[in-house]
């Protein structure tokens, strides 16, 4: 399940949506690490509550966030190619070195993304804004390292 998708799903067991807007906004933090422009449009379409609304609510409880604060901002190629390049596979294996190394809570933002437009180069990953192709789960490991240095 993506990230959508959990908002999705959370937003669709409450029934007074307006009511609970901070409730469904710590979720989207929670989920996303931060509030973006787009998830606060997207939580607005989806609930009918005006922007002007959330945005007043961000605005005024400092615990929201509009930019992540992480450390490390990865994103996975999920695109046909980088799939048939067993993307989903290392998809996996990330998640499995992430959850198992020692990272404090919101350092890493780590998502899936539909392309990165770099198919001759599958599977691929976005670390802080900078592309590397061609990804095994050695050669991330040593990435993170070499980010986090």
């Amino acid at each position: 399940m993506n990230k959508r998708e959990k908002l999705i799903e959370f937003m669709e067991n409450i029934q007074d949506k307006e009511k609970l807007l901070i409730s469904i906004l710590y979720e989207a933090q929670k989920i996303y690490g931060c509030i973006s422009q787009e998830t606060e449009d997207f939580i607005s379409q989806y609930t009918g509550i005006s922007i002007e609304k959330i945005d007043k609510m961000i605005g005024f409880y400092r615990v929201f966030k509009r930019e992540s604060k992480a450390v490390y901002n990865i994103k996975i190629c999920m695109g046909n190619r980088c799939h048939n390049k067993n993307a989903e596979k290392l998809k996996k294996e990330i998640e499995n070195y992430l959850n198992e190394s020692c990272f404090d809570e919101g350092e890493i933002v780590f998502e899936e993304v539909q392309c990165l437009g770099a198919c001759c180069m599958a599977p691929m990953v976005v670390i802080n804004n900078k592309a590397y192709d061609k990804i095994t789960i050695e050669k991330f490991r040593q990435l993170i390292e070499k980010v986090g240095r």
